[in-house]
């Protein structure tokens, strides 16, 4: 019992210095918060709030040496509505060899299978924006088909809008026939009045689609040797149409 008074006064100076360290610590908190504010110019709350940022998009280098560059990206109009021409980035590119443009061909859908994506002709030199708009022509229209000319013909050599990479040479089929001489007038237009006329070294009955494109339904003239019917596709330079 006589110890009490002691415990009791031990107990008393704990407590006192609990409390002086509890001062002496938000006092430090105080000062130190209160020297931020000054020198950020924020408020006195910026230890207690968290700004959380969104996770990176992706983890990738797309610079990195040997990285391939993407694809452009376009927009336009839906299917089977008015086309409308999309800038793309990808008109300056030319597929050097012709294995590289017949992938892309069958990745997107143009080719394949039972369908070859050429005749045997290779398809070096082609425009990677004539190829887009295979490709668009293909979703348009919901058929297959094989391209029989390109940048280089038979002989080895071509020139004009074909030598250019422009221009390629499509194997007729009843599907996409329909789909550009009929199924579609809201996207492709007849020229010369949808008569024959004279296109190159054949006769030729000419569509133009709403971005200017154009889709020569070409055969040999009359008393004129030359290639078997096919459609001769001429894609518009510096612009993808979307259908």
């Amino acid at each position: 019992a006589a110890s009490k008074p002691d415990q009791v006064k031990k107990a008393h100076g704990v407590f006192i210095n609990v409390f002086v360290g509890l001062c002496i610590v938000l006092t430090a908190w105080l000062l130190v918060n209160i020297t931020f504010s000054v020198l950020t110019g924020k408020s006195i709350t910026i230890w207690t709030h968290i700004d959380c940022i969104s996770a990176p998009v992706s983890g990738a280098f797309p610079d990195a040496p040997g990285a391939q560059a993407p694809r452009p990206r376009v927009t336009g109009g839906t299917r089977g509505g008015p086309g409308q021409p999309s800038p793309t980035a990808s008109v300056g590119g030319v597929y050097r060899t012709s294995a590289a443009a017949i992938r892309t061909l069958e990745q997107g859908g143009v080719c394949g299978g039972a369908v070859p994506c050429t005749s045997g002709a290779s398809l070096a030199g082609i425009r990677m924006q004539t190829v887009d708009q295979l490709i668009q022509l293909h979703r348009l229209c919901g058929t297959q088909f094989t391209v029989t000319s390109a940048a280089i013909g038979s002989d080895g050599n071509r020139g004009g809008a074909h030598g250019s990479g422009f221009k390629a040479d499509v194997r007729l089929n009843p599907t996409l026939n329909a789909c550009i001489q009929s199924n579609n007038p809201n996207i492709f237009t007849p020229l010369y009045g949808g008569q024959w006329v004279r296109w190159g070294s054949q006769e030729a009955q000419v569509y133009r689609d709403s971005c200017g494109n154009k889709y020569a339904r070409e055969r040999p003239r009359p008393g004129v040797s030359g290639g078997g019917p096919h459609w001769d596709i001429e894609a518009v330079r510096g612009h993808l149409c979307i259908f």
